[in-house]
């Protein structure tokens, strides 16, 4: 998909005379519609963020889970000299 590689990619309206009579709708209705994909962009970039996120988690977590157990370093109490 190239609007996933060029994320800095502008939305633009096309000139009218440039379309073809079937597919011309007044300005209004295509600024709603290019409101309309910019939101469904927004939405799949966050839910995209929001996987990524937890994939690197989960990730990091099986990491930990593989390197090898450590006890918790045990404070050694000397018993005191005799005199």
């Amino acid at each position: 998909m190239a609007a996933a590689s060029a994320p800095h990619d502008q939305l633009s309206l096309l000139p009218a005379d440039d379309l073809p009579l079937q597919a011309r709708l007044d300005r209004r209705t295509r600024e709603v519609g290019l409101a309309g994909i910019a939101r469904a962009r927004a939405v799949l970039a966050s839910a995209h963020d929001a996987r990524r996120r937890r994939e690197d988690a989960e990730q990091a977590a099986r990491q930990q889970a593989q390197r090898p157990h450590r006890p918790a370093a045990v404070a050694q109490v000397k018993a005191p000299r005799a005199a």
